[in-house]
């Protein structure tokens, strides 16, 4: 079985932060920006790169949020989740349609975490964690639909 490293950031605004908004089948699913980790990097080097090539931001790392684990549908495939806080450092974000599917970037309300579908699916823990600032938490399996 193999597993896949994907680093996500967290970037906050006030009490929102950023999210990447796709439709799949009629239903708008929010994802966490980051990407998946190539051979030979660290999560840090891929987490940068993945702003870059998808937001067109140079970032700053901070402290490891959650750790999650999912399954992809039936498949053997694994995927490690690390979703870090963030921030931005130069530039404002934009979809690169080159590198990112998005549809849109929303600064979503944390309060409203809890209501939308989200990739990965942590919704109820990372409102926990950003409301009260604990972690960095390992979830261990999550429940991930796929859409």
């Amino acid at each position: 079985m193999s597993m896949k490293i994907r680093p996500g950031a967290i970037f906050r605004k006030n009490d929102q932060i950023l999210l990447l908004r796709y439709e799949y089948n009629g239903t708008s699913i929010y994802n966490i920006p980051g990407g998946n980790h190539d051979e030979g990097e660290t999560i840090s080097e891929a987490l940068t790169r993945e702003m870059w090539e998808e937001l067109g931001v140079k970032i700053t790392i901070g402290k490891l949020l959650l750790v999650a684990e999912a399954s992809k549908n039936n498949t053997k495939q694994e995927v490690l989740h690390l979703i870090f806080e963030s921030y931005i450092a130069e530039n404002q974000p934009v979809i690169n349609s080159n590198e990112c599917s998005a549809l849109e970037l929303v600064w979503m309300s944390i309060s409203d975490l809890v209501n939308i579908k989200l990739y990965p699916n942590i919704a109820g823990e990372l409102f926990k964690v950003l409301r009260n600032e604990n972690g960095p938490v390992y979830l261990g399996k999550i429940d991930q639909p796929w859409y």
